[in-house]
């Protein structure tokens, strides 16, 4: 039987999540939640009554843990959205400070806070986080100071259904506005950054590059390498991206638990050896030596949180405490939950934490299946099931963000983490030669060879993801509806699991619900989509049929192919020119009593005015003689693609007085048409 005892901050972190869950997605009161709670934690108390009698103190104290979790998320949002920006006319000065590490691509991109506003010959203080794009070749980094002029513009939620939500993304970090820059914009303020932990961490990490690009010549396998040892992922090339992703490697470019474990595991063996078993000083020494490895890396969001949860690892095992490694870990996620509940909704934190909690539970389930006697092969099997183990965990959350699935993620990771363990060390010990170089004159001569061997391995590793996408089926191209899939199958885990270890019928009883709940799902899911409907975007018209995309390009702007087929779960696209289409063309998608639907690239045709149409899209920046169409159907839509805002309004005010829709998509966003 389960004992909660040994899991304190296990109980206390489960309770606080549910709590930041309803505070996100039910938008009450306190006031109202408090009795709700209260009263659930009594009819809890109540049918437990006889098995755990002293359930009812237990009770009142989680539904006070909920309830503040529950407000303390809700008052974050409410903060957060405060720091709005006033409504000022355009050409305000703003006084603003680069509060993250600068990202270069074509534009520069770098967070920064406003923190006083100069208008009416006065400095309004403000407090807001605006995301700022730089078009300049100037240096820009952490801590510099500038006075920027111009208006910052809410980030807005796409138009398609299937684009990224930059909006929701941002927000999830505090982040309302953005603002492109030209180099007439902004004027330096000082560039003397103010002395403190995240800038020499920076600077840590800007000396460690520079000795990598310094012995590294091979710029793919350099921008691998800054990936993998320093979290540095600006230089990764997209093809090197989508390689590692679809052969499940992806996480071995992202620094997080995998390599702040290398760098315990190192330390810890060193220690070991060194100070015969004193666990206190290996604590000590440990702690040191992953928070070092997080200032070098610059101390990013993924590598601070794995230091943090590994130093609850490390305290626990050094303080010889009788803890479990779950209620460790538990812990440093209610710490950071406390911090900033946000961080819930943040994918790196999931990832992070289910695929520890997955390495710990289910791998020894796993593992326990075979049990190799041969050295070498109970190595390999170790991580198949390590492999294994941290998929399942995280496949259903993977599936859901990404829509795919890399069917021979075992093979390869199988081959990536030995790698990933050596070129970590590999790296390290080059950027400790570089800074040696200056003392030592053969420090050059050793870096030059172990470059090469660094080279060499990740050219390997290269050449193995090549060979592993190109076998048949390499990475599925799957999606769920709604999050109910996702929740469904890590109910249906928690079952599988704790039928494991517990052995209990309520374990198969819950098992026997998710599966139904997942038959259930996917059968109304199936019932409810629609085949065949028409799509019109920014791009041109998408006519949905059959498992058949067919696209009609009307503007200078290009169909996100893949993206649009995973969204609508097609599986072939077929490209309509439209310098084939007529002047004016009635393209009869849905004929019969259905929709009609017209498209004209000019004026409207005479032939047309007296027609009964359900929809006009006109693709023209001209003139658009609409009164003429007041014979047409009351329900008449007329949709534009290319005009400018100001003339969208002047449209719909022309079409409201006819009694006629109107819809921009500039302006509404996309517009789907169904078959009746």
């Amino acid at each position: 039987m389960l004992k909660w005892a040994p899991y304190p901050f296990l109980r206390i972190t489960l309770i606080s999540i549910l709590g930041i869950i309803f505070g996100r997605y039910f938008q009450i009161e306190l006031p109202l939640v408090i009795p709700i709670a209260l009263s659930c934690g009594f009819a809890l108390a109540h049918l437990f009554r006889n098995k755990c009698p002293k359930l009812l103190p237990s009770s009142l104290a989680w539904v006070a843990l909920f309830c503040s979790f529950f407000y303390h998320f809700q008052t974050n949002q409410k903060q957060m959205e405060q720091h709005a920006l006033p409504k000022l006319p355009n050409n305000s000065i703003y006084f603003a400070e680069i509060i993250q590490k600068p990202i270069k691509k074509k534009r520069i991109s770098a967070l920064a806070e406003f923190t006083r506003i100069y208008h009416n010959h006065n400095w309004i203080p403000t407090n807001t986080k605006v995301m700022l794009s730089f078009d300049t070749s100037n240096a820009i980094k952490y801590g510099d100071q500038f006075l920027i002029s111009g208006t910052p513009k809410r980030i807005k939620k796409p138009h398609e259904p299937w684009a990224f939500n930059y909006q929701q993304f941002m927000a999830e970090k505090g982040v309302y506005y953005q603002h492109f820059i030209n180099n007439q914009d902004f004027r330096s303020y000082t560039q003397d950054c103010k002395p403190s932990i995240s800038n020499w961490a920076i600077q840590q990490q800007q000396n460690a590059i520079a000795i990598l690009k310094k012995f590294l010549t091979n710029k793919e396998t350099l921008a691998i390498s800054q990936a993998l040892t320093l979290g540095e992922k600006s230089q990764l090339q997209q093809t090197t991206r989508k390689l590692f992703s679809d052969v499940g490697i992806i996480h071995v470019l992202a620094v997080s638990g995998l390599h702040v474990g290398i760098i315990y595991l190192i330390l810890q063996t060193i220690a070991s050896i060194l100070l015969n078993n004193r666990r206190a000083w290996a604590a000590i020494i440990c702690l040191i030596g992953i928070w070092i490895y997080a200032a070098i890396t610059g101390f990013s969001p993924s590598v601070s949180r794995s230091c943090l949860m590994f130093s609850f690892i490390i305290i626990a095992k050094g303080t010889k405490r009788q803890s479990h490694i779950i209620n460790s870990i538990a812990a440093s996620a209610w710490f950071l939950l406390v911090y900033q509940p946000n961080y819930l909704f943040d994918i790196g934190f999931q990832f992070s934490y289910l695929a520890v909690l997955g390495i710990i539970l289910i791998q020894p389930i796993i593992a326990n299946i075979y049990l190799p006697k041969n050295l070498v092969l109970s190595y390999f099997w170790g991580l198949f099931t390590v492999s294994i183990a941290a998929q399942l965990a995280v496949g259903g959350l993977s599936i859901y963000y990404f829509e795919s699935f890399p069917t021979y993620f075992f093979v390869s990771n199988l081959v990536a983490v030995p790698i990933a363990f050596i070129t970590l060390i590999l790296n390290l010990m080059l950027i400790l030669i570089g800074y040696l170089a200056q003392f030592w004159e053969m420090a050059s001569w050793l870096g030059d060879k172990l470059a090469w061997l660094v080279e060499f391995i990740l050219s390997g590793l290269i050449y193995f993801c090549e060979v592993i996408a190109s076998w048949p089926m390499a990475n599925l191209s799957i999606s769920f509806d709604s999050w109910y899939t996702p929740l469904l199958i890590y109910v249906l885990l928690i079952g599988w699991i704790s039928l494991c270890y517990l052995k209990r019928k309520w374990c198969l009883k819950l098992i026997v619900v998710s599966l139904f709940g997942l038959v259930v799902v996917n059968f109304l899911s199936f019932k409810s989509q629609t085949t065949n409907q028409m799509v019109i975007c920014k791009a041109g018209i998408l006519q949905i049929e059959d498992q058949t995309i067919r696209a009609v390009s009307l503007t200078n702007k290009k169909f996100p192919q893949e993206t649009i087929l995973k969204h609508y779960r097609c599986n072939h696209w077929h490209k309509i020119n439209h310098s084939k289409l007529k002047e004016w063309n009635e393209i009869k998608f849905f004929t019969g009593q259905n929709q009609l639907f017209a498209l004209s690239n000019k004026k409207l045709p005479k032939s047309i005015y007296h027609k009964p149409i359900d929809y006009i899209l006109v693709n023209s920046p001209f003139e658009i003689e609409i009164e003429k169409l007041k014979w047409s159907k009351p329900e008449t839509t007329f949709i534009s693609l290319k005009h400018q805002k100001n003339r969208c309004r002047l449209l719909a005010s022309r079409a409201k007085a006819l009694n006629l829709k109107y819809h921009c998509i500039v302006e509404h966003g996309i517009i789907t048409i169904t078959k009746n």
